[in-house]
């Protein structure tokens, strides 16, 4: 798809003000920091995550579906996952080792949150130049065994109550927001690239444009209706 035809179409269809809008909250986005989550089963959860993502200038999230499917209450999340770039896996369908060796192989250094002992506390944590997957697990049992192997680094949240642990919807919050702080204010290059922003910028015009397949496909554009 030409995605700067489809912005240029779509583009007369919103006022100048919404245009710039979206292109500001574009512009503000962070690549270098993604979500992975892994068997999240309680939609209020999945949709708190999706809403403090969204807020906080996550675009990409990666779900792992084992026995629960991950499904947001758009009353909670507001809607907030048409804004973002959701890939959902299969744990039957996906090849683990392979998934992870891929993230490895683009750069990422992989963040699991964990409650042990040979952790780094988020206070202290000092790799926001380079390219972070951060996961987390589900609400009873955590980030899976299976998945903690492939940690370059395990995270824990400073806790000073008698609870040991918080809500795995809190824990991202606050957790994304620390890191996302700390790489606005620290690191010269966490935007999305150019094609990046085309690509979503025009997703998201056809998405909230009124019958923008009607009006592109009076251009010979035909877009997929899983983006409507």
């Amino acid at each position: 798809m030409d995605y700067k035809k489809v912005i240029n179409i779509l583009s007369h269809y919103v006022t100048k003000e919404r245009l710039n809008c979206l292109i500001n909250v574009l512009n503000n986005r962070i690549a270098t920091l993604r979500v992975f989550i892994e068997n999240i089963y309680q939609s209020h959860n999945a949709s708190a995550i999706i809403r403090s993502c969204d807020a906080f200038g996550i675009q990409y999230i990666y779900v792992l579906e084992k026995n629960n499917l991950f499904r947001p209450n758009p009353e909670i999340s507001l809607g907030s996952e048409k804004w973002l770039s959701i890939t959902k896996f299969s744990y039957d369908s996906i090849n683990i080792k392979e998934l992870f060796n891929d993230f490895k192989k683009r750069g990422f250094k992989i963040i699991a949150t964990d409650l042990g002992n040979d952790v780094i506390y988020l206070n202290d944590f000092k790799y926001v130049n380079e390219k972070l997957l951060v996961m987390f697990g589900s609400e009873k049992t955590g980030i899976s065994d299976e998945l903690l192997t492939y940690a370059d680094v395990k995270l824990k949240i400073p806790l000073y109550g008698f609870a040991q642990s918080v809500n795995v919807s809190v824990a991202t919050g606050i957790i994304i927001y620390s890191l996302a702080n700390k790489i606005r204010t620290t690191s010269g290059n966490f935007s999305l690239t150019e094609e990046e922003k085309d690509k979503i910028l025009a997703e998201w015009l056809i998405k909230t444009v009124p019958f923008s397949d009607k009006i592109l496909s009076r251009y010979s554009i035909y877009i997929n209706p899983l983006l409507l």
